[in-house]
């Protein structure tokens, strides 16, 4: 994917210190290495109204067969749909407040690839293991905080949509009086007990979310869920960047 000289130097730099200080996240003798993600092509990124960075655990895949930045094919997976899907809602409902695209209007319309977005994975080192445990991540979390908060900060998204990793992004950006959270909306989970939440924190909106390979066959609910969670509360006008010329 193409990118900003400028965003990919900084951004290949900061990866060339990372792996200077993290020396086994580079090791292919052990079948280890360095996630490449970011910004997937940054014309289309600097057009993006919202910007959004999906905050994700960790990428399994060898270099050879996929890479954050090798971007998104809309319709390839559960994972990629779901991308596809949650990135057009929030476009969707940033254009126009009131009207809300049902599930099978925005599948109608799903692009062949998303590359308007950020991908960044907690955890840089791939194992090639398909998951790993929430506390693992969260250690990730803690010890690559600086890395992490200046990887970010280049990329300047206006949304962070936390996959699953809100107790990781807890890590990264820990509890700040001078600047603390402010909950925007919630809604109930459609299936459990639980609800799922939007904070605004540093000017960007943050969202708890679910993972875009969530089993179970939610798709339609999680988007459903997502829609419902932008329209509290009027999420979008909280923010400069939201309110609309």
């Amino acid at each position: 994917m193409s990118n900003s000289p400028g965003y990919q130097q900084q951004q290949d730099a900061l990866f060339d210190r990372w792996k200077f200080a993290r020396p086994q996240y580079e090791d292919p003798p052990n079948e280890r290495h360095f996630a490449r993600d970011g910004i997937l092509d940054f014309a289309p990124w600097r057009e993006a109204k919202p910007k959004v960075l999906f905050l994700l655990k960790e990428t399994w895949p060898s270099a050879e067969d996929w890479e954050p930045s090798d971007g998104i094919i809309s319709h390839l997976n559960r994972f990629s749909r779901n991308v596809a899907r949650w990135r057009c809602i929030l476009q969707a409902l940033y254009r126009d407040r009131s009207k809300v695209p049902s599930f099978t209007d925005i599948d109608s319309i799903l692009p062949q690839n998303t590359n308007d977005i950020a991908l960044v994975e907690v955890k840089k080192v791939n194992e090639g293991q398909r998951s790993s445990a929430l506390k693992k991540i969260i250690e990730y979390a803690l010890r690559d905080r600086g890395f992490l908060t200046e990887q970010i900060d280049l990329i300047q998204p206006e949304v962070i949509l936390c996959c699953y990793t809100i107790d990781a992004y807890d890590g990264i950006y820990p509890e700040d009086a001078d600047e603390p959270c402010q909950q925007l909306s919630c809604v109930p989970v459609k299936w459990n007990t639980k609800h799922v939440y939007c904070y605004k924190h540093h000017g960007r909106l943050i969202i708890d979310f679910y993972h875009p390979s969530i089993r179970g066959g939610h798709d339609e609910q999680l988007f459903e869920m997502l829609s419902e969670l932008l329209q509290n509360g009027h999420v979008f006008d909280h923010f400069g960047w939201g309110r609309m010329n």
